[in-house]
C-alpha cells in the first residue's frame, strides 16, 4: 500500500487504486475494506522477514475448510509462530504490542476473505454475472 498514491502495488511495478479497481468490475463494499487492510498493514512498518513470517503463519492455520488433521496443521504451524515472536522481541524490543497486533492482522484478513467468499457466493447464487476480476481471481468460468 503506497499512502502517498493511495493505492496498492502489485509485483513492484503495478498500482492500482480504487477507482482503478471500480473500473475492474469490483464495487466499492468489496474495495474499501481491502484498501483499509493494506493502510493497516503498512502502518506496521513490516519488514519482508515479517511479512514471510505472517504468510507462514496464515498458510498454516488449522480452522481453514477442509483440513483433515488440526494437529498436524497446528503443529506445522507452531515454529513460525515462535520465530516471528522471537524475531519481533530482538528487532523491536521495546515495543511489546507488536506480536498480538501482527496476529490481529491476521484475524482481520481472514475475516476480510470470508466476507468478500459470501459477496461472491451470493453474486452467484442471484446468478449475476461476476466482474472479470472477481471471475479470474476464483478461477470461476462463466
Amino acid at each position: 500500500y503506497n499512502p502517498a498514491i493511495d493505492s496498492i502495488t502489485f509485483l513492484k511495478d503495478f498500482s492500482y487504486n480504487k477507482e482503478d479497481f471500480a473500473k475492474a468490475g469490483l464495487q466499492f463494499e468489496f474495495i474499501n475494506p481491502i484498501f483499509e487492510f493494506s493502510k493497516g498493514m503498512n502502518d506496521l512498518h513490516l519488514d519482508e522477514a515479517e511479512y514471510a513470517l505472517l504468510i507462514a503463519i496464515n498458510i498454516f492455520s488449522a480452522d481453514r475448510p477442509n483440513v483433515q488433521d488440526h494437529d498436524l496443521v497446528e503443529r506445522l504451524q507452531q515454529p513460525y509462530v515462535d520465530a516471528l515472536r522471537s524475531y519481533i522481541m530482538i528487532k523491536r524490543p521495546n515495543d511489546h504490542l507488536m506480536f498480538p497486533r501482527m496476529l490481529m492482522k491476521l484475524v482481520s484478513l481472514r475475516t476480510l476473505s470470508s466476507v468478500h467468499s459470501e459477496q461472491v457466493f451470493a453474486l452467484r447464487l442471484q446468478d449475476k454475472k461476476l466482474p472479470p476480476l472477481l471471475s479470474e481471481i476464483w478461477d470461476v468460468n462463466e
